[in-house]
C-alpha cells in the first residue's frame, strides 16, 4: 500500500512539474479574424517557423485568407510574421522546409492564382521575403501536404487533387509532384 502511495505521490509531482512547465511556455497568438496554424518546424538556427492561414494579417487589405508564415524563438517571442498569398481567395500553407542555405519553401494551396485551388509553393530567404512562387494543378481542387526538397535544388511533394482525370470522378485522388530547382515539372 506504501509503494502505491509513493507510485501515486510520484505521479503527481511529475504531473504538476510537467504543467508547470507548460504553463511558463505557452502563448497566444491574438488576430482579429480566424488564424490557424497547421505545422510547425525547428530550423537551424534554433527558431521556429508555424505555418498555417490568417485572416488578420493580410497581404494587401483583401477580404480573403493568406498563408502565414510566423518565426519564434525559443521562448515563443515574434521573429517575423508574413502573410503571403494573392488577393481573390483562400491560401493557406501545411508544411515547410529549410534549405542548407537558410532559405525556406513552402507548401500548401492557393485559390488566387487560377483555378478552384491549386497546389501552391513558395520560396523565401530566411527573413520571410518572397523569393519565387510556383502553382500547380487543372480546373479542379489541388492541395499538397507535404514537401521533401531533393540535393539537385528541386523538391518531391504530395498531395491530393480532385480535378476530372476520368469523366464524372470528383473524389480525391493522391498527386504527386516533382519539380527541378527552377520548379519546372521532372
Amino acid at each position: 500500500m506504501k509503494s502505491v502511495q509513493l507510485l501515486a505521490l510520484a505521479f503527481l509531482i511529475s504531473t504538476l512539474t510537467f504543467a508547470q512547465e507548460f504553463k511558463n511556455t505557452q502563448k497566444v497568438y491574438l488576430g482579429v479574424g480566424v488564424d490557424q496554424f497547421y505545422n510547425c518546424k525547428l530550423l537551424k538556427s534554433g527558431n521556429i517557423i508555424l505555418v498555417g492561414r490568417t485572416d488578420s494579417h493580410r497581404n494587401g487589405g483583401h477580404q480573403n485568407k493568406d498563408g502565414w508564415a510566423l518565426m519564434i524563438d525559443s521562448s515563443l517571442n515574434t521573429l517575423l510574421s508574413k502573410a503571403i498569398g494573392g488577393v481573390s481567395k483562400t491560401d493557406r500553407f501545411w508544411d515547410v522546409k529549410e534549405k542548407p542555405s537558410g532559405d525556406l519553401v513552402f507548401v500548401g494551396s492557393s485559390g488566387s492564382f487560377g483555378g478552384s485551388e491549386n497546389i501552391y509553393v513558395v520560396q523565401t530567404d530566411s527573413n520571410l521575403n518572397l523569393r519565387d512562387s510556383y502553382n500547380y494543378g487543372e480546373l479542379g481542387y489541388e492541395s499538397a501536404y507535404d514537401i521533401e526538397l531533393q540535393n539537385n535544388g528541386g523538391w518531391t511533394l504530395i498531395g491530393d487533387t480532385r480535378s476530372t482525370y476520368k469523366k464524372g470522378n470528383s473524389q480525391n485522388n493522391l498527386v504527386i509532384v516533382r519539380a527541378d530547382s527552377c520548379g519546372r515539372p521532372l
